[in-house]
């Protein structure tokens, strides 16, 4: 349902992926690390760096979901959304849609919340909402110069936490999208793909 949901929504934009999109459903954390090293070809050291506090990962066609860590319907839609949206990004920006990574990520975290808004689980202002107040609390938070290479992602991830990264990038996608609209945002992408950033 959750594919479907965000296949619908990238149809409404005149989208839709060349090649499908496999998605693996594995049972609890230790299954989901075993399966990714065998789908993604890396190495344990290398898994647990891309890995470190995500429940899925997304490669050329293929994404590997852990079950265990998104047990409710609302965040199995939304960790889908933001997965599939990456495949998206990636078909309009081609090699450059991480050109800007908090772009990339903010993206996918605020059409997660796009969809399960629209299913009728939490409003998108009760994400904003949550979102700010996350940032407000934080002792330290990421500014977006921070987190506009992977390098700098990274960086973040480990400064700052998941949750609070994410969540930032999110929150600033989610107020390009009430100013501009998801058309302009996918115009961005596709002038990645030219080069720009």
């Amino acid at each position: 349902q959750a594919a479907r949901a965000t296949t619908a929504y990238y149809q409404e934009q005149g989208l839709q992926l060349k090649k499908p999109v496999t998605l693996v459903l594995t049972r609890n954390r230790q299954a989901f690390i075993a399966e990714s090293i065998t789908r993604f070809k890396v190495s344990e050291l290398e898994l647990h760096k891309a890995a470190k506090a995500v429940d899925a990962l997304a490669g050329d066609h293929l994404i590997v979901f852990n079950v265990d860590g998104t047990p409710t319907t609302r965040q199995r839609l939304y960790l889908t959304a933001h997965e599939l949206t990456h495949k998206y990004q990636r078909e309009l920006a081609g090699a450059n849609a991480g050109g800007v990574k908090w772009m990339l990520e903010g993206m996918a975290e605020a059409i997660g919340a796009q969809l399960v808004a629209k299913a009728g689980y939490i409003s998108v202002a009760q994400y904003k909402a949550n979102w700010q107040t996350l940032a407000t609390l934080a002792p330290q938070k990421p500014h977006l110069s921070e987190l506009r290479t992977s390098s700098g992602w990274f960086s973040s991830l480990s400064t700052y936490g998941g949750p609070l990264t994410y969540k930032t990038a999110g929150l600033a996608n989610l107020i390009l999208l009430e100013r501009y609209g998801t058309p302009k945002i996918l115009a961005y992408f596709r002038e990645l793909s030219r080069g720009a950033t």
